[in-house]
């Protein structure tokens, strides 16, 4: 099992705070070019394979280049350590007493995601100088996938942490339409955004009856409620 290092900005991180974000997707670089096609390498866990057609025109031989690339965020299994915009500090003091060595607590790190003060006088270091020691977020890597962005599905979309709409009371209109989207969802797409949404209806806005209504929802699909009504877990074999 390995530690590596992710960059989230700050309303990415409040997500993953707040238990709306158990997915995040990233731009594979390599694939680029005409007539792509994406998937998992069928013979290397966690290597995607890259193919395209290329040639010289019309009347000329079409040739296929397949390129193989390792997930550079691990395998399932591994871990990611999120790095944020913070700063660390002696104390609550406003003034800039920067520290450079591990802290003996957290109590001295602030992060921009969720700052104590509005208006700290010191600067912000910047996400990707923040070392291991600093990081307050650990992500267990349990899938990796390779696809298309248009290729995403609504219940990934609502793993990513996108926003819900509201309707002029400010109640989510999405709880009724959650009821049947994770009534009619393929199994495989529950887990990921059934815990989405209990972040979701977990937040202040939402009432104690929506959580318990999504809950026996993913009951019925074969999920576990955490006692707090605050996740689910898949139900062992």
């Amino acid at each position: 099992m390995a530690d590596r290092p992710i960059l989230f900005s700050a309303p990415m991180v409040r997500a993953l705070l707040s238990g709306t974000k158990t997915q995040t997707r990233r731009v594979l670089k390599q694939a680029t070019g005409p007539s792509l096609s994406v998937g998992m390498d069928d013979d290397e866990p966690g290597v995607a394979a890259l193919s395209w057609l290329w040639g010289d025109g019309p009347g000329h031989d079409v040739h296929e280049t397949i390129k193989r690339v390792r997930c550079p965020y691990g395998q399932p299994g591994d871990r990611l350590y999120v790095r944020e915009t913070w700063q660390a500090v002696n104390g609550n003091d406003r003034a800039r007493h920067i520290v450079t060595h591990p802290a003996p607590d957290r109590g001295w790190i602030e992060y921009a995601a969720t700052p104590r003060i509005d208006e700290p006088a010191y600067k912000w270091r910047p996400s990707i100088h923040m070392p291991r020691w600093a990081s307050r977020i650990t992500l267990d890597v349990t899938g990796i996938r390779v696809e298309r962005l248009q290729d995403i599905s609504e219940a990934d979309a609502i793993a990513e942490g996108v926003n819900v709409h509201s309707d002029h009371h400010g109640k989510p209109r999405t709880v009724n339409r959650a009821l049947q989207r994770i009534a009619t969802m393929p199994a495989a797409d529950t887990f990921a955004a059934g815990n989405s949404y209990l972040g979701l209806v977990g937040q202040a806005t939402h009432s104690h009856h929506d959580q318990t209504r999504i809950a026996s929802a993913l009951r019925s699909r074969g999920h576990v409620v955490a006692g707090d009504i605050n996740k689910i877990y898949r139900r062992g074999p």
